[in-house]
């Protein structure tokens, strides 16, 4: 009788465990279908209000599916998009706040590494538009350009890091300004 429950119990137990496997399987693949339509409907909008909205839809659902599949290859990269999309309209909060999560959570991958050069952009371009700050992220720029380099030394980035560290805290006229100079030495 013993043995009889256990092999019930267990099959109750198997018929559970697939069944949330299921249905996690199944809530997945509706969010990589509606993400798959969200980026659509971001190519087709030409209005920048209805734009910025499907925007931070897409970046919400990027966002649920990097929960939903934390161990996915692209779960990364799906992070990246949601912490792209928020800076892109203008929601500098969630873009950071992703971003350092990214390093924080998958140190020395591709996607910290890209986290990295994005953060370091970000927060240099929020200098120049929240002057009571602005010394705090250019600090925090120039941290993520110095992370970058030390953990991927050899990579393209690290090379573009070390360049733009010279710009941190320089206005677009005096950004201008230093192209022109290097393009007429050159």
């Amino acid at each position: 009788m013993r043995n009889q429950l256990l092999t019930v119990s267990f099959f109750v137990f198997l018929l559970i465990f697939s069944a949330c496997g299921n249905k996690e399987k199944a809530e997945t693949s509706e969010l990589t279908e509606r993400i798959g339509n969200l980026e659509q409907m971001v190519v087709d909008s030409s209005q920048s209000v209805t734009r910025n909205s499907i925007m931070r839809k897409l970046a919400k659902a990027y966002q649920q599916y990097a929960i939903n599949e934390p161990h996915a290859d692209d779960a990364g990269d799906k992070l990246l998009k949601a912490a792209q999309n928020y800076g892109t309209i203008g929601d500098f909060v969630n873009a950071t706040t992703i971003l350092e999560s990214i390093i924080e959570s998958k140190p020395k991958t591709e996607a910290a590494k890209d986290a990295m050069f994005q953060g370091a952009y970000i927060y240099g371009e929020m200098a120049k538009y929240d002057k009571t700050k602005s010394e705090e992220y250019n600090s925090t720029s120039k941290k993520y350009y110095e992370m970058l380099i030390k953990d991927f030394p050899n990579d393209p980035l690290a090379e573009q890091s070390k360049m733009l560290m010279n710009y941190i805290g320089k206005s677009d006229e005096e950004l201008f300004d230093a192209v022109i100079k290097k393009s007429k030495q050159n």
